[in-house]
């Protein structure tokens, strides 16, 4: 399998739990996204949002060169020859029911488990447990390899809670610590119940050498196949999130549905990829 960090420590704790967290940014530099973000946007009136799913360009374009600019330079040299790709912020905001962010994974990004796509998942505010700290599945981005894209059927949905009671882990993240994890980590956030909207940025980067994938599902289809288009990396920028890509190449449909999980086969998985990843190290 490709390497993913020039640390071999960093390296072997990825393989085996899927994330790797690193102090990333001064405060200085805190400060200097947070005056970003409201100097270029306001609330939308929802919980939980991310400039990803704005349909202003514009906008988009100008988060990714603020949010790109400070982080690329800290992250890409703790990798293996990885590039960036699309650069957000994602705010949560307080006293929402509206704020928690569900049991799930990221989008597919590359041809995956040959390659790994990353996240960097950067909060500019200390995350508690009143504000929603992310919660990873350690392990999990080693099962469930499926095609995944925007408003997908999530595999886990059945068994969020048992997910949350049993195998989520809470990432206590000081204001610009950074969480660097796999596209394929399943991964939850709850309900932002402080007094303090909670902003973070994210960074997505894929290996310098991969072709770039997105997934599409047309939720009108009685057979639910997702479409899978090659796109290029300025795709993220111009697409619209949930429409028909354009403009790029359709590599076909998808064979097979997003499986629904039952407890013994989530068990089983787990079970599976936690041998696999500790003998890989061992």
């Amino acid at each position: 399998m490709r390497r993913v960090f020039s640390d071999p420590a960093h390296e072997a704790l990825f393989q085996r739990e899927g994330a790797v967290v690193v102090p990333l940014l001064d405060a200085s530099e805190v400060q200097s996204l947070h005056e970003a973000y409201h100097a270029h946007l306001h609330s939308v009136g929802m919980g939980f949002h991310a400039t990803m799913f704005s349909r202003d360009v514009a906008l988009r374009t100008r988060v990714d060169i603020a949010v790109r600019e400070l982080l690329a330079p800290k992250v890409l040299p703790l990798l293996s020859r990885y590039r960036a790709v699309v650069a957000n912020f994602m705010m949560k905001e307080h006293g929402r029911r509206d704020s928690e962010v569900p049991v799930h994974q990221d989008w597919s990004f590359v041809e995956e488990p040959r390659l790994r796509s990353l996240n960097v998942w950067c909060p500019l505010v200390d995350t508690t447990p009143a504000n929603g700290r992310l919660h990873i599945f350690k392990g999990s981005h080693n099962f469930v390899r499926v095609l995944r894209g925007p408003f997908f059927p999530n595999p886990y949905v059945t068994l969020a809670q048992e997910i949350r009671e049993r195998f989520l882990t809470e990432l206590p993240l000081r204001a610009g610590d950074a969480v660097i994890y796999d596209h394929g980590l399943v991964h939850a956030s709850p309900h932002n119940v402080s007094g303090q909207s909670r902003l973070a940025v994210n960074l997505a980067l894929v290996p310098e050498e991969a072709d770039l994938i997105h997934g599409y599902l047309d939720r009108s289809r009685e057979d639910r196949r997702p479409e899978v288009f090659r796109v290029d990396d300025a795709f993220y920028l111009r697409n619209i999130v949930g429409e028909r890509p354009q403009g790029v190449e359709s590599l076909g449909f998808a064979d097979g549905a997003i499986p629904q999980l039952s407890s013994a086969e989530l068990n089983q998985l787990y079970q599976q990829a936690f041998r696999a990843s500790h003998a890989a190290v061992s």
